[in-house]
């Protein structure tokens, strides 16, 4: 099922579009909570999803613009001897940690900070409610993690659940080893060091195809 949703042509755009919608999920928990604790703790989460959304989107654009193909399945042959990752791993370290941010997991998770939010935009939900943003939550770890292995570990191979299931090993490690962000960190690292170094690396992609072409 996961190979028909990304083997189409523009299964890069169309993966994308459904991952944006995730901030309309967070601001609509944040104000239908009607506190406005809640809503300014979803405003925060907003503010970094968008933030590290946009990286993201950058760093695969290197990828993509490299390839010069939007099918996700492609990505596997391309990678048949050589992984992406070893190719740009400072590139891979910088989308592990765009990720993390992305599922909301520590040391980047400033959406519920308990020290400082008392669990942030979902306190006012429980039961069923509260069981389907955390189902979300994981789920949303699953995804990145197969994206991942699409993108920069080799495709879907023989072991590519087992690579999938690694990753999310890591997600949750980093859990329990990394002490959190404060978020005025987060943001000056978002926007002075994760964006002028993805422009960076797709300027000089660009340059690369441009020499070969």
């Amino acid at each position: 099922m996961w190979g028909l949703m990304v083997s189409f042509f523009i299964g890069f755009i169309f993966l994308y579009s459904f991952m944006s919608l995730g901030v309309y999920f967070l601001l609509g928990c944040g104000w239908s909570s009607n506190r406005k604790y809640r809503v300014l703790g979803a405003y925060r989460a907003v503010s970094q999803t968008i933030s590290y959304e946009v990286r993201m989107i950058l760093v695969s654009l290197g990828l993509l613009f490299f390839l010069g193909i939007f099918n996700l399945m492609r990505f596997g042959f391309f990678q048949r001897y050589y992984w992406f990752a070893l190719f740009s791993l400072p590139l891979f370290m910088v989308w592990f940690s765009i990720c993390l941010r992305e599922t909301n997991r520590s040391p980047y998770d400033f959406s519920e900070g308990e020290s400082e939010l008392v669990s942030g935009f979902n306190t006012e939900y429980s039961g069923g409610l509260f069981s389907l943003i955390f189902i979300c939550e994981y789920t949303r770890i699953i995804f990145l993690a197969m994206f991942s292995v699409i993108l920069f570990v080799g495709g879907m191979d023989f072991i590519y659940l087992v690579k999938v299931l690694f990753l999310c090993y890591v997600f949750l490690w980093v859990r329990g080893r990394f002490p959190r962000f404060r978020y005025d960190k987060l943001m000056i690292m978002a926007w002075k060091d994760y964006l002028p170094f993805s422009i960076a690396f797709l300027v000089m992609i660009l340059g690369l195809v441009g020499l070969v072409l």
